[in-house]
């Protein structure tokens, strides 16, 4: 989980979550990146404005009510996102092809 504030990474949480994306719920999900949304509404005291998810391919709409309904915001693709506002570099094309897109948060945001 990260959260970006106004171009900057400003919080970050590596947990760990099923590899295998079947064996993953939307509750589990909201558990894991609630604390870094609380970490965040209470450091700035703002609510969170969107949220962009990736690595659950397919099944990203499962995911999308929850979320909004318990975050408050905005709930979508980081891949398409980034694809819409031309951020996606050619280099990073091969992952997105494989299926490995839950990298793209990463390498959008460290940097390189």
């Amino acid at each position: 989980t990260a959260i970006v504030r106004e171009g900057i990474l400003c919080g970050y949480r590596c947990t760990d979550l099923p590899s295998d994306i079947e064996a993953l719920s939307p509750q589990m999900l909201l558990e894991e990146v609630y604390p870094v949304v609380a970490y965040y509404q209470d450091t700035w005291h703002e609510g969170i404005q969107v949220v962009r998810v990736a690595g659950l391919g397919q099944r990203l709409e499962q995911f999308v009510p929850t979320m909004q309904k318990e975050l408050q915001c905005s709930v979508a693709s980081l891949l398409h996102a980034a694809e819409m506002e031309g951020r996606l570099r050619p280099d990073v094309r091969p992952l997105v092809d494989r299926g490995l897109d839950g990298l793209l948060g990463w390498m959008m945001n460290r940097g390189a």
